[in-house]
């Protein structure tokens, strides 16, 4: 009955035997969706220990959508089987410890950074580190559990470097990757507070580069959310929180910022144009003297 409904369009099929009804599946968020997947497979499974993006998605860890396999990984001594679907793929691995999150099984906090890291896209693998440092895991973590599972953990300590937990959300994160391990950038300065001379307003910046001649260069990764959801313009025109970013640019300004450039989402999954707009604005590559 549910393959035919499926064929029918009246479901859509998100995991071999799971269907969901399209309207509710499209009104999730991708993290929602991911929960909803693993809570069910989980009470298929009671055994199973997810790993990987899906175990960052259950411990509320900033896993870039853009950035996921989109693999099931299930962690424990089982070796794969013939029944195993094309998106589940398991992981072999001894005295693993789950950690139990809102009743699903999944890796503690250190072990789903590590398979992140050897599964993901780097970029995204750096947003999941991000956000774990956050919830408070420290290197001394990470290195314990590395040394604990007889893990090699070369993937985890190429990330350590671009890491920071100053990025607000998954997305500032993914595009601070971008910048400066695919495009080789500086690693910027992220959340830095401007104060405008002339009003007192305080301003907040997404990336910051502060060079030896004294210039300052700002970087403000931008969204058409913010000019189209009430959530985020309080209500406001779209004409009125156009003038509000000229007023916070020429306070900015008026506090010592050289150059400011801004860009979107797309333009770091388009990483070229990403590449060309900081290059126009002088941001320094990460070989030349720079204060990041």
């Amino acid at each position: 009955m549910l393959s035919r409904r499926y064929r029918a369009g009246d479901l859509i099929r998100v995991y071999p035997g799971m269907y969901m009804r399209p309207e509710y599946w499209n009104g999730l968020t991708p993290t929602e969706r991911v929960c909803h997947l693993v809570r069910s497979l989980a009470h298929k499974h009671p055994e199973w220990v997810f790993a990987g993006e899906r175990a960052a998605c259950v411990h509320g860890l900033e896993a870039p959508w853009v950035a996921m396999r989109h693999m099931v990984y299930v962690i424990g001594p089982c070796a794969a089987s013939t029944s195993d679907c094309d998106q589940l793929q398991r992981i072999r691995a001894y005295g693993i410890q789950p950690h139990c999150v809102d009743g699903i099984k999944v890796t503690g906090l250190a072990r789903t950074v590590i398979d992140c890291a050897c599964v993901m896209d780097p970029c995204g693998a750096v947003a999941v580190l991000d956000s774990a440092i956050r919830k408070g895991l420290t290197k001394q973590e990470l290195y314990a559990e590395c040394n604990r599972q007889h893990t090699d953990c070369a993937a985890v300590f190429h990330l350590l470097p671009h890491a920071d937990q100053r990025s607000e959300n998954g997305g500032e994160s993914y595009a601070r990757a971008v910048m400066t391990m695919r495009l080789g950038f500086a690693k910027p300065q992220q959340q830095v507070v401007f104060v405008d001379p002339l009003t007192g307003r305080t301003y907040r910046v997404d990336y910051c580069w502060r060079l030896a001649d004294g210039a300052i260069i700002v970087a403000e990764l931008d969204g058409m959310e913010k000019y189209t959801n009430p959530g985020m313009t309080n209500g406001h025109s779209m004409q009125i929180v156009v003038n509000e970013e000229k007023q916070r640019e020429d306070g900015l300004r008026r506090a010592g910022v050289s150059v400011i450039v801004r860009f979107t989402f797309d333009d770091v999954l388009h990483a070229e144009r990403l590449e060309r707009k900081l290059a126009e604005a002088c941001v320094p590559k990460a070989v030349a003297e720079a204060r990041a």
